[in-house]
């Protein structure tokens, strides 16, 4: 059941504000740009810097790092450091944040902040989380849903 809400959620989720554009979330003194598109080689060879958000799609072919993630992210390595909100489809996912959605990776997911949503991966690891996990491996240390 938790599984169709997060599916059914997602489309809402992705109209939300981006949590870069409201003013009480910005680190003092940082005025965080938004961008509707980052590309990346590696980091930090891309498009826009690390300190900048990110709202439509992000591709990293071998890895990218930004500070807010909204929207699609597609990448061997994708990295935010504050938070993401969206799909996420690759290699190797990493939110040091707040997760919220999907997080489908091949090999790893990881999110150091909560977690909501559907994580797929050989490993999935969440510092708290929310929703469905489907992994070989499953690093939770406090999981709330479905694990597979």
């Amino acid at each position: 059941m938790r599984r169709s809400i997060a599916v059914t959620l997602l489309p809402v989720l992705l109209a939300l504000p981006s949590r870069a554009s409201t003013q009480e979330s910005r680190p003092e003194g940082a005025a965080a740009t938004e961008h509707p598109v980052q590309v990346a080689l590696f980091f930090p060879v891309q498009a826009f810097p690390e300190t900048d958000a990110i709202r439509g799609i992000r591709i990293s072919f071998i890895y990218g790092k930004n500070i807010d993630v909204t929207g699609f992210d597609w990448g061997l390595v994708s990295h935010t450091t504050r938070s993401f909100l969206g799909v996420q489809i690759g290699g190797v996912g990493i939110a040091e944040g707040s997760f919220t959605g999907v997080q489908a990776n091949a090999v790893v997911n990881f999110v150091r902040g909560s977690f909501v949503g559907l994580q797929s991966g050989a490993v999935n690891s969440v510092e708290t989380g929310e929703g469905v996990q489907f992994s070989g491996v499953s690093v939770p240390r406090q999981f709330r849903g479905l694990q597979i």
